[in-house]
């Protein structure tokens, strides 16, 4: 429901490149009525996008700069029951250097954040995690700064190289092996 707060953010470089990921996730929504899907990149006043945040936005796409604006200053915008974080277009992110912004973000949702989706004692199959989200970092390259970003956001991180025809266990393997 609405009143749940944002489930899923996904973070992009630019304005324009926001639009088109709201504009192809209001498609793709159209058939689930009840997951409302928002925007907040800039160039709009704070106070109409503190609204729509209010009301509740169950898929919110978003520039770094307005999002971390949006954690700092807006109370009523909820982000404790948060369960991804998309980072698209990592690398460009990091080129157009948002680094300390995405440092920012994950500290402002982690406070944020309701309790831990591990809380128990964890089984092997089941490793603690200091993140309690699914966090995607989608990159076309892997650059130096894209690793950096590696550290900051993702937890036990498994990368999946689209190029190759690898078997996915080989690949899981060697991304584990490199980290």
């Amino acid at each position: 429901e609405r009143k749940d707060g944002t489930l899923a953010i996904v973070l992009s470089p630019t304005r324009e490149l926001a639009a088109q990921v709201h504009t192809w996730a209001r498609r793709v929504l159209t058939t689930t009525p009840w997951i409302v899907s928002g925007i907040v990149s800039g160039g709009e006043k704070p106070k109409s996008e503190k609204a729509r945040l209010r009301k509740g936005v169950t898929l919110l796409v978003c520039t770094p700069g307005r999002l971390l604006y949006h954690l700092q200053n807006t109370q009523s915008f909820r982000t404790d029951s948060l369960r991804w974080l998309v980072l698209d277009e990592a690398d460009r992110l990091m080129d157009l250097g948002f680094e300390a912004q995405l440092k920012s973000i994950i500290t402002e949702l982690s406070q944020r954040h309701r309790t831990p989706l591990i809380q128990a004692e964890p089984t092997d199959s089941m490793k603690s995690t200091k993140l309690p989200w699914q966090t995607v970092l989608l990159s076309a390259t892997q650059s130096k700064s894209v690793n950096t970003l590696v550290g900051v956001a993702l937890d036990r991180p498994a990368y999946v190289d689209a190029s190759q025809k690898r078997k996915k266990s080989e690949e899981v393997k060697n991304a584990q092996d490199s980290i």
